[in-house]
């Protein structure tokens, strides 16, 4: 059986909409919101270098306590989560989200599609597939494997006016095995739900995946990635309509051309078996081709329910439209090797 399954992509790319095609794949389980955990500042894979090789005593306390942090902001208490919800809501509906960010990760984990199972607005999404009491239970395992002792004390550099400051202490891992242990930990967090929906793969659709794809093979050997991308034109149109990120068609060509030459770099460090390019135009136009070749590569059987999503508001060619003259120069001059490169003309 394959390993767990990465999609990722520049974002706006159609990351979320493949993510919802495999899902109605017999085998596959797609979280449908991002994870974020594992390749965001302060997660699993930061805190698996910062064990290794970028390790020293103060780095090793520093990156587990931000990481427990983090994981307590993934999965807040029930009066926590709704708070922060009802304050990310006020901020959508008077547009004050445009001028000041909402909580850290409020909706990170929110479902991007939607049916009984899968989406809530009275509780963390991701209470509906991991029960709060296993989640900490899992997470307090990991910190066992990997911290030696904890006792109280603080750094220089500790957070200001810390209330009863504690040292973790840990040690200097090669970096294979801390990514072998932090591997461990992940597949059983995100295996959880594989048996309540009868699934054999977990899959995950965070875009920035694509940007650690090395370090997601390191960790997770059997894995693959599927970079799925569409015509930047687009994406830049796509991102300009939404509260974070670029604003601009300056500032999304610059955003965009870094993670494509990262993702290129990334490329070069794993074998090619490992990773594909699929377009979104593709997807929609020739389904059932590009869902074959896309079985074949994650070597699972082809299943019709894929068939079964809804691909017609995938917003191709928007960028006639919205994009002026002016901004149309600005993309092809940033963009211009890539758009020929992945065929665009």
């Amino acid at each position: 059986m394959a390993g767990p399954i990465f999609i990722g992509g520049t974002g706006r790319s159609g990351t979320t909409i493949l993510g919802r095609v495999l899902h109605n794949h017999k085998d596959i389980f797609v979280y449908p919101f991002e994870t974020r955990f594992i390749v965001d500042p302060n997660g699993v894979i930061d805190l698996c270098e910062n064990l290794s090789d970028k390790w020293t005593p103060h780095r090793g306390d520093y990156a587990v306590k931000k990481f427990i942090e983090f994981m307590n902001l993934l999965y807040p208490p029930l009066p926590v989560y709704i708070l922060k919800a009802g304050f990310f809501h006020f901020l959508k509906k008077t547009k004050m989200i445009n001028l000041i960010s909402p909580f850290k990760y409020t909706y990170t984990m929110a479902g991007h599609w939607r049916n009984e199972d899968y989406y809530t607005n009275t509780k963390p999404p991701i209470s509906v597939f991991i029960e709060r009491e296993d989640y900490f239970k899992i997470i307090n395992k990991f910190l066992d494997k990997i911290v030696i002792k904890e006792f109280s004390g603080h750094w220089t550099g500790t957070e200001s006016l810390t209330l009863k400051p504690k040292i973790f202490v840990t040690r200097k891992f090669v970096k294979e095995e801390i990514f072998q242990i932090a591997g461990d930990f992940v597949n059983e967090l995100l295996s959880q739900p594989l048996h309540k929906y009868k699934k054999h793969i977990w899959a995950d659709h965070t875009p920035p995946n694509i940007l650690f794809a090395s370090s997601l093979i390191k960790m997770f050997p059997e894995a693959k990635i599927i970079h799925i991308y569409r015509d930047f034109r687009d994406v830049v149109c796509s991102y300009k309509t939404k509260s974070w990120g670029a604003k601009t068609t300056e500032d999304a060509v610059y955003s965009i051309k870094q993670i494509l030459e990262k993702w290129d770099a990334e490329k070069e460090k794993i074998p090619k078996e490992k990773y594909i390019e699929i377009s979104l135009e593709d997807l929609v136009t020739n389904t059932e081709n590009t869902l074959e070749k896309l079985c074949q590569f994650l070597k699972i059987d082809f299943d019709n329910n894929m068939l079964k999503v809804d691909l017609s508001k995938s917003h191709s060619g928007r960028w006639k439209k919205e994009l002026s003259k002016e901004d149309l120069e600005i993309v092809e001059n940033y963009l211009r090797n890539y758009l020929e490169v992945y065929g665009y003309d």
